[in-house]
């Protein structure tokens, strides 16, 4: 089983980004590699870089992830989607989504890109790292008034940032389940899953009391609080549902590393509505590696020459045979 991936040159002293598509093996795994997870973005502003010596042009928020990741001295090795697959090429599409599991979990780590930090993002990251220590939230939780008070921009941040494009991403869902290991990155600042998962929590459990403390230190009419349309979680839930996601969906034995599937298709489908695919037919392909009745099945391989509403059809089909219902 054979995949490309980038080799992504160090910063130094180029300004443009370079890098160079290498072939290897996932079976037996070489080289390590990191597998990027971010969102596509608007395809109307395009950057050029540089792919083994000849100009390529890709969509802003990659060409921002890439200036970021780029090391200051060395290359850096990475699987990325837009670059590692001709999407151009319908019968490489079909082969790389079938490799997609193995892709991210034989990955030493899973980057998540969450875009080029804004509105005080690095404020926004630093937070989310002290929620994710226990003296900090006790001490926090004192006073709850008088720390948000101190810092409202923090706060105002953090809401902002669990507003991102990537939460609401369908794909994310299997990549971050099937991963090893998790990196967030917003900017230049970067936390472990774990760090972020822990803040997401602390704000599930107390973000009513943080949202209301922060409503009364800025007014009840200042124009941030619309960001979290109301929610006590200052907009946690998606990320929320995305962290349970990973963890309810695939069970990893950490003896043998085997991956067991936890629901069929039409529960995993009825579990994520609103979670977003740049491709209708990916409704349904995203989740079918997720899926303990189909991920091995010949009838599901992702065909990407098919319409929607042919895939659509077959997932139908499919239920109706599996549950001997119409409901």
């Amino acid at each position: 089983t054979e995949i490309y991936t980038l080799s992504l040159h160090d910063a130094l002293p180029i300004l443009i980004v370079e890098c160079g598509l290498t072939e290897i093996s996932l079976s037996p795994l070489v080289t390590r590699y990191e597998a990027l997870s971010y969102t596509w973005g608007s395809e109307k502003h395009l950057n050029p870089i540089i792919v083994d010596g000849y100009v390529a042009h890709v969509r802003e928020n990659l060409a921002s992830a890439l200036r970021h990741l780029r090391r200051e001295d060395g290359d850096r090795i990475l699987w990325i989607d837009a670059l590692c697959i001709n999407q151009s090429d319908i019968a490489e599409r079909n082969d790389q989504v079938l490799k997609m599991v193995s892709i991210f979990h034989k990955a030493c780590s899973v980057q998540v890109w969450l875009g080029e930090a804004k509105d005080d993002g690095d404020a926004a990251m630093v937070l989310v790292r002290s929620l994710g220590v226990q003296s900090f939230c006790d001490k926090l939780l004192k006073d709850v008034g008088a720390s948000v008070m101190r810092n409202p921009i923090s706060w105002r941040a953090v809401a902002l940032l669990m507003e991102r494009p990537w939460f609401c991403r369908r794909w994310v869902i299997q990549e971050i389940a099937f991963a090893r290991d998790v990196v967030v990155q917003y900017g230049g600042f970067t936390v472990t899953w774990e760090e972020f998962s822990t803040s997401v929590e602390f704000l599930q459990l107390h973000g009513r009391d943080i949202w209301t403390a922060w409503k009364d230190s800025v007014g009840s009419n200042h124009p941030g609080l619309k960001i979290t349309h109301g929610q006590g979680d200052l907009g946690a839930q998606r990320p929320a549902r995305l962290i349970v996601a990973s963890k309810d969906v695939i069970r990893k034995d950490l003896t043998t590393n085997a991956l067991h599937r936890l629901h069929d298709l039409e529960t995993l489908m009825s579990m994520f509505p609103d979670f977003n695919v740049t491709d209708q037919r990916d409704m349904i392909y995203a989740l079918i590696p997720l899926a303990k009745d189909i991920h091995d099945s010949e009838d599901w391989l992702p065909d990407y020459s098919k319409a929607f509403q042919d895939v659509w059809e077959s997932f139908t089909t499919c239920v109706i045979r599996t549950t001997g219902s119409l409901n």
